[in-house]
């Protein structure tokens, strides 16, 4: 979704009172509904996301590590095991080019599911699955979804 198009794209000035911020924040729940809402139901889909993580992955710079891990999972939970390697090779080679830490350990992970994928699809699926729990821990996310 180009949030250029949208109202979510419009810059507000959000009033440090929260009597004068409410109209604000109604203008922007307002705009989640009207737009995000029925973009996510249309397009918030396994297949749509794998399609939007390979065009951000190819139409980068091709050195976000990121864009190529999102592929790289997209296209192992999708079966596209030849895709998904591809990714896990580019995801891993390009965090490796990283200093950050973060990155380091970002290629260790697609390292590690990408070599369970060569030999077994479930472990694999079950190492990211476990990375997903992980992940909503410590974004402070329910473990169901």
């Amino acid at each position: 979704m180009d949030k250029r198009a949208t109202q979510l794209g419009k810059f507000r000035d959000l009033p440090e009172d929260l009597a004068l911020a409410e109209h604000v924040m109604a203008e922007v729940a307002e705009a989640i509904s009207a737009e995000a809402v029925p973009f996510f139901a249309r397009f918030g889909n396994l297949p749509t996301y794998a399609v939007a993580a390979d065009v951000h992955a190819l139409t980068s710079n091709g050195l976000n590590c990121r864009f190529h891990e999102r592929r790289f999972y997209s296209r192992l939970l999708l079966g596209d095991f030849a895709e998904a390697l591809a990714a896990a090779e580019a995801a891993e080679r390009t965090a490796r080019c990283d200093n950050s830490g973060w990155a380091h350990e970002l290629a260790d992970r697609v390292a590690a599911i990408a070599a369970a994928a060569q030999s077994d699809q479930a472990a694999a699926v079950a190492l990211l699955s476990g990375q997903a729990a992980w992940s909503r821990t410590k974004l402070r996310r329910p473990r169901n979804g």
